[in-house]
């Protein structure tokens, strides 16, 4: 699954992938040319390495998603190795909803990555979530905690939420429901909680599901206090909570 652990993601990436620091800020910041009209590459003329990166990422966490894809996408062309550019280029897609744009950019992350677990993860996440190949998506969560088991870690609850999504996807709702309960005793992540709710509700289980969401509608209601969210990720949280408090009253009426 996507989680607002992004800016976390990113540190690592760039740690492992050693791309180089510098760059200076522009004399117009915001890529205003004489019309008013944005210019990414305006933005980035003197970034490079980590600063371009960087650049993505204040634009999300300013909300201003669009200019941060504008961004990504000529920081792409500039340096097409960089995968911290191409990991936040793809959480930019994700805000913005293009799904099948993150994809794309998620299959180069793997190619230049392919062992890694994170990566693994968010290409896992968005061909399911897009609908493009739930399927493969699943094999590639499984990829992705085999190597962390290997590796002598623990698998992140990340990565369980994205495989039972996936069999949530394809169908298989006991099974969803069944992975989704090996975290749920400790995740305090709410949109993880509505992703169980909705499999709950599907399988017949409205009184369990009203438990779930209320849990989770609290717990999105936490996560939304945290001062270090960037307004992209207080936007989606903001369309979670409202999912959540839809499904509820679906299911407020439920016998117990």
């Amino acid at each position: 699954m996507f989680r607002k652990t992004w800016l976390v993601v990113l540190a690592i990436l760039i740690a492992l992938t050693s791309v180089g620091c510098g760059g200076v800020q522009n004399k117009t910041s915001d890529g205003s040319g004489e019309q008013g009209k944005f210019d990414a590459a305006t933005v980035i003329k003197d970034l490079k390495g980590n600063a371009l990166a960087e650049k993505i990422g204040k634009y999300l966490e300013d909300g201003d998603v669009d200019k941060a894809v504008a961004v990504g996408e000529v920081a792409m062309k500039k340096e097409p190795d960089n995968l911290a550019v191409i990991f936040n280029l793809s959480n930019a897609y994700y805000f913005q909803k293009d799904l099948l744009s993150m994809v794309k950019v998620t299959k180069k992350m793997e190619e230049m990555s392919p062992q890694n677990p994170m990566v693994l993860n968010q290409l896992a996440w968005a061909l399911i979530e897009s609908g493009e190949n739930p399927a493969e998506g699943i094999k590639k969560v499984e990829t992705a905690m085999k190597i962390v088991v290997e590796s002598g870690r623990a698998v992140e609850d990340a990565f369980v939420d994205t495989h039972a999504y996936g069999l949530y996807k394809l169908g298989k709702k006991s099974e969803a429901i069944a992975e989704w309960g090996k975290i749920m005793p400790r995740v305090q992540n709410g949109e993880m909680y509505l992703h169980l709710g909705q499999a709950l509700i599907e399988t017949g289980k409205k009184v369990e599901a009203r438990t779930i969401l209320d849990k989770g509608l609290g717990f999105t209601k936490l996560q939304m206090k945290d001062v270090n969210l960037t307004k992209a990720e207080l936007k989606h949280l903001e369309e979670v909570k409202l999912k959540i408090e839809n499904y509820l009253k679906d299911v407020s009426k439920a016998k117990s």
